[in-house]
């Protein structure tokens, strides 16, 4: 696995920041134009800052700044997966993707889950929920591990494992499991409270909302897009 963080301008989890970065050698960090002010506090340099930097307020000193135009097609975070595509990253751990005063930029967000796909896998971390996209794959999730697995062959070897530091903080068994989809998918369910073999979901209907692991492994297989959400119920 070649991961990067990207550090953005909501909410930032310091549990996540100081698991992703106090283990092993740093990986590379984006700071996403707000994001670069939690950065500057911490004294951590980012390896790139990107963005227009309408929320910073200020183009950044910093001599591996990339600077865009206000008026673009793209928002910050899709600018900042297209580079880490082209350096060659395939996870993108995200902080500060939720939070802040929009709901059009939390919802954006989303979305972008699937953009990097097949490529770059994204994970969106924050204090209560950990986000993330399957496409056609199946997922086994305990509270050791995190797996995913191409063309749902869990006997496979494993195409994505959650780094066991992000798994320990997000202890599923505490968590509720929602899935959504924003078109349609099916979807077989194993080990959950609600259990099911071809659950049709649609983009109309937040059938997949609210479920919990009921046994030590709980196995999605999706035939489709859906975005998997663990939200810890002590939050």
């Amino acid at each position: 696995m070649k991961p990067c963080i990207f550090v953005a301008a909501g909410d930032i989890s310091e549990e996540y920041f100081k698991a992703l970065t106090g283990t092993g050698p740093r990986p590379f960090i984006f700071g996403i134009d707000g994001g670069y002010r939690f950065l500057k506090e911490k004294g951590v340099k980012p390896d790139i800052v990107i963005g227009d930097f309408d929320s910073l307020g200020f183009v950044p000193d910093d001599p591996d700044t990339e600077v865009f135009p206000v008026r673009k097609d793209k928002p910050d975070t899709m600018l900042a997966i297209d580079r880490a595509k082209e350096l060659m990253f395939d996870t993108a751990f995200v902080l500060g993707a939720f939070g802040g005063k929009r709901l059009d930029h939390t919802i954006s967000n989303l979305q972008q889950l699937f953009y990097g796909l097949p490529a770059l896998r994204i994970v969106y971390l924050d204090d209560s929920t950990v986000s993330f996209a399957l496409t056609n794959e199946t997922a086994e999730i305990s509270d050791r591990k995190i797996r995913f697995f191409d063309n749902g062959d869990p006997g496979g070897k494993p195409s994505f494992t959650m780094p066991e530091a992000v798994t320990r903080l997000i202890r599923p068994s505490d968590c509720y499991l929602s899935i959504f989809t924003q078109s349609r998918a099916k979807v077989d369910l194993d080990g959950t409270a609600y259990d099911g073999t071809g659950i049709e979901l649609t983009g109309a209907f937040p059938l997949g909302v609210s479920n919990e692991m009921a046994a030590g492994t709980s196995t999605i297989a999706v035939r489709g897009e859906v975005t998997v959400m663990l939200c810890r119920k002590d939050n």
